[in-house]
């Protein structure tokens, strides 16, 4: 075999294990809620991103909604200041698009008065099928704080949008909200390479090298 066969075959092989779904999804109960915001972030791993508080009116450069609007929360009971945006804008709305910077690798948002299902999707790409069915999620209305979701990319994606869809009792749209958005260039700690990557690049150099050294004799 050519050694130009040898790498295209690599090259296919290689692409044959990335993941379908190159994000990680990471969800934090409400209790990481702090009024003292350095300190809600660190714990977040936000520390470094551009945070959004909807608290001007105005959106951070190469941020968009789909629709929605402005919404007063006082009392503490948004996640940051006395603002935050919801899916209502004239009517609710079952789905919210964000449209993001670009080049976002990380992308976090709190959650507040999601009481049905939601999925959530990366991309076009559903990385979460139903929200309430993550780990530590407190479903309720009003002004629950349900937690915090937290998308990262792997292995050279982009975040360009993320979509909240309400997938249950369609025909009653719920209100919801979203608070202290933060988005980042950089992920919050190194991707870890998936084991079988390190198995397949070691499989890869020993077929170069065999091609490139044939055994004599």
């Amino acid at each position: 075999m050519k050694p130009s066969h040898i790498f295209l075959c690599i090259a296919l092989a290689l692409g044959g294990i990335s993941p379908l779904l190159a994000f990680t999804v990471e969800f934090f109960d409400n209790s990481v809620f702090s009024t003292n915001t350095n300190t809600m972030d660190v714990a977040l791993g936000l520390t470094g991103h551009t945070i959004e508080d909807f608290e001007d009116g105005s959106l951070i450069s190469g941020l968009s909604l789909s629709a929605g609007g402005f919404q007063s929360r006082t009392g503490g009971t948004a996640w940051d200041g006395v603002r935050v945006r919801s899916n209502l804008s004239g009517s609710h709305q079952l789905s919210t698009t964000f449209t993001l910077p670009s080049s976002t690798l990380s992308f976090g948002v709190g959650l507040q008065n999601f009481d049905r299902d939601y999925s959530v999707k990366v991309n076009g790409i559903i990385v979460v099928s139903n929200l309430r069915n993550l780990s530590g999620f407190t479903s309720g209305n009003g002004t629950t704080k349900n937690g915090y979701l937290k998308i990262e990319a792997e292995n050279g994606e982009i975040i360009n949008n993320v979509r909240f869809d309400q997938t249950s009792n369609t025909g009653s749209i719920d209100q919801v909200e979203f608070d202290h958005l933060a988005v980042s260039n950089a992920l919050s700690s190194p991707v870890v390479p998936e084991p079988q990557t390190f198995i397949l690049s070691l499989l890869a150099l020993s077929f170069i090298w065999r091609a490139t050294y044939p055994k004599k004799g």
